[in-house]
């Protein structure tokens, strides 16, 4: 607050004062140069009750009529035992707030500041029914819950020195490097909300939060997820695709700290009906990481969800994603095609943007333009164009794209494929000269074609517009200190229940022990599994004539395509993870296989011929078996 508004304020409880007949025109104009010249910090009505110039009653009714809220006296005689019991003392004295009865469906409550939203909707949550406010004086009410709750409060109860310096587990130092920062209404980045040192506004949703988020940055969290239940807030963690507990927080700090996110994400704090989104960006040790904030309501209160984004994971490269160095030359050729459709398919949460965005990494210079429409902007790129949806307005996928062809752009990014006239609009991009990348949700690369024709998408286009379908998941890569053992009869008889030929190739089992690395999950890390389908030739003729996917994947292995569940079993023999992961991550029953009666090698049922020994096939399986596994 200005001094000028200080001095208004000052000459408004004044006059009221002076027409209540509490106080002097005399003693107020001394007051008020009191105050400015000498305590400048104090309040008029401080100076006024130690000067002994009026009484605490006859300012708090000044007060009354100037804030329009009733003045209460504090401590009041006694308190009904079943009201106290209605507001923790935690939540008493962080809002600084004494209830004092139940009239009608109301909770009346004296409070310091009345008119604090905040500190409204954190009692109205705590004791679900509305709240009448009342005026008192902080040092009245800090007294009457010391007297009620039998709680010692000396002076302020957020004072610095007087806060334990581990009251959540981490030391101030430990938390001094958080920092967190919100955009403004104008859209312009603002570090008003530094936490400087754990925040030297030191109450406990702040340190809550920071607690919070410097320990799920440290441990490498992609998702934090803050969830009341019936008498605590469990707070889990998500590293490397598996949630994790990472502490229990009692429940009166829950709605504080969704208030805390909520305000740092430029959400509305009153609104706890409808889910909300919102995003803030956070400073840990030098790093700046973005954090997206999604609240949904819940039966016991607003469950938050944080994605931790880390604009370093789009300078990864294809070897550290786990590509091979086959599989990274072909999708290096088809990214340096002049024009062409690469799609990238998988589940939510298979690292499909990583892969997009290391692939425009690979195109980035200053001979191509390139623009990306996404929702929402994941990551910034420098030298890229990045455009986000907005669709309330009207700013689609659909309807941004022919906008974005007239920017002259060489490679356009499209966060993913919805229907089908977004799908029509990228494929014919790609035949007038553009390279696209974009994304579809299909369990594998032949899925991606079927999803093309469902969405109707003619079939001459989608052979004519894709150049490649790279289907992807993410699998635990194995810690350091994981255990290498001669493969034992057990493990060769799990390699051949999932369908795996010849087992006698596994020569070494893996498994995961754990270390303080790894906080003995045994696993640090994840490792893409890839499975690479170039559209050409005959793949092409067989997808413009909308051959059975059977057939189009027949003549796929047939030139050297490998599939998922291969490729996860090379990097099993290759010991990167273990055997029970590939199974929890990638579908074993999708694809059926056959053994070649000639060399014995595992081949695609309804194969033309064999890839390995060229020996012409019948369309009888020899072995029957849940998945495709070449050993080439």
């Amino acid at each position: 607050m200005s001094r000028l508004d200080r001095s208004r304020i000052s000459r408004r409880l004044g006059d009221v004062l002076i027409q209540r007949g509490s106080l002097s025109p005399d003693s107020l104009n001394r007051a008020i140069a009191l105050q400015q010249e000498q305590e400048k910090d104090k309040r008029l009505g401080e100076i006024l009750l130690k000067d002994g110039l009026v009484s605490k009653v006859e300012i708090g009714h000044a007060l009354e009529q100037i804030q329009g809220i009733p003045y209460v006296e504090c401590p009041p005689p006694s308190v009904d035992q079943s009201v106290l019991d209605l507001v923790p003392s935690t939540t008493a004295i962080r809002c600084c707030a004494l209830p004092l009865e139940i009239k009608g469906r109301k909770l009346v409550v004296a409070m310091a500041e009345p008119q604090n939203l905040s500190y409204l909707d954190e009692l109205r949550f705590s004791v679900g029914m509305p709240i009448l406010p009342l005026f008192s004086f902080r040092e009245d009410i800090l007294g009457a819950i010391d007297k009620f709750y039998g709680e010692e409060i000396p002076g302020d109860p957020f004072a610095e020195d007087d806060e334990p310096e581990t009251i959540f587990g981490r030391d101030q130092e430990s938390l001094a490097d958080v920092e967190f920062i919100v955009e403004d209404v104008d859209n312009e980045v603002s570090e008003a909300q530094k936490e400087l040192h754990a925040g030297r506004k030191r109450t406990p949703a702040v340190r809550f939060l920071s607690d919070i988020m410097s320990s799920a940055v440290e441990k490498s969290a992609s998702d934090i997820h803050i969830e009341p239940r019936g008498e605590s807030t469990l707070v889990r963690i998500r590293i490397d695709g598996i949630l994790r507990e990472l502490m229990t927080m009692p429940s009166e700090y829950q709605a504080a700290v969704v208030s805390r996110v909520k305000i740092l994400a430029n959400m509305d704090i009153a609104e706890r009906r409808v889910p909300q989104d919102g995003r803030f960006l956070m400073q840990h040790k030098g790093r700046r990481l973005d954090l997206r904030i999604s609240t949904l309501p819940t039966h016991f209160g607003e469950k938050v969800v944080i994605r931790v984004l880390d604009p370093r994971s789009t300078l990864i490269t294809l070897d550290q994603l786990g590509f091979s160095e086959r599989l990274a030359g072909r999708l290096t050729k088809i990214l340096a095609m002049p024009q062409g459709m690469l799609l990238v398919t998988g589940p939510t949460g298979s690292g499909k943007s990583t892969t997009l965005y290391g692939a425009l990494n690979l195109l980035r210079s200053p001979r191509n333009n390139i623009v990306t429409v996404e929702d929402p902007v994941e990551f910034m790129l420098e030298g890229v164009n990045q455009v986000q949806v907005h669709p309330k307005a009207g700013l689609t996928f659909a309807t941004c794209l022919p906008s974005i062809l007239r920017q002259d752009p060489d490679v356009i990014m499209i966060g993913e494929i919805r229907n089908g006239e977004t799908a029509e609009i990228a494929m014919n991009a790609s035949q007038t000269g553009h390279l696209v990348l974009s994304t579809l949700h299909t369990n594998d690369s032949i899925g991606a074609v079927i999803r093309l024709l469902d969405l109707g998408v003619p079939s001459y286009l989608i052979a004519s517009s894709v150049t490649g379908v790279l289907a992807q998941r993410l699998v635990r890569r194995l810690c350091v200190c994981r255990r290498q053992r001669p493969a034992s009869a057990v493990y060769t008889e799990k390699l051949a229940r999932v369908g795996v030929a010849n087992t006698d190739q596994y020569k070494f089992e893996y498994e995961p022990l754990g270390c303080s690395i790894c906080e003995t999950t045994g696993f640090k890390g994840r490792v893409g599994i890839f499975e690479m389908l170039p559209i050409e030739d005959a793949v092409r003729d067989a997808i413009h004539s909308q051959a059975a996917s059977d057939v189009i994947l027949a003549i796929a292995r047939a030139r050297g395509f490998r599939t998922l569940q291969e490729d996860a079993l090379e990097k099993l023999k290759a010991g990167l993870t273990s055997l029970e992961e590939i199974q929890r991550v990638i579908p074993w029953d999708t694809i059926k296989s056959q053994r070649c009666p000639s060399c014995s090698n595992e081949i695609a049922a309804k194969v033309g011929f064999c890839p390995h020994c060229g020996i012409g096939q019948t369309n009888t399986p020899v072995v029957d078996s849940p998945t495709v596994l070449s050993n080439a």
